[in-house]
């Protein structure tokens, strides 16, 4: 929890540990990382109106999407009452 690293990493400071403080704040983030890292070897199932280059991490948007490319139901009906109201 980056909550949790904040506020230990801020108790770290205050006792004058600054190196283990950041060290802290890092974590979750090589943590994120090593999530990322892990996610791209795998096989992505990529919608067709998207494209996503796994070696520099970034996906680019080629279309938008049609109610066609959505693969849940959805009932366009009550998306409409909502936002008519």
């Amino acid at each position: 929890d980056l909550g949790l690293a904040a506020a230990a990493a801020a108790a770290a400071i205050a006792d004058g540990g600054a190196d283990v403080a950041q060290s802290q704040l890092q974590h979750p983030a090589r943590e994120m990382e090593q999530v990322v890292d892990k996610k791209m070897k795998t096989a992505i199932k990529v919608p067709e109106w998207l494209e996503l280059n796994k070696q520099e991490r970034k996906g680019i948007v080629l279309r938008y999407p049609v109610i066609a490319d959505i693969q849940v139901p959805i009932a366009i009906h009550l998306i409409v009452e909502m936002y008519s109201k």
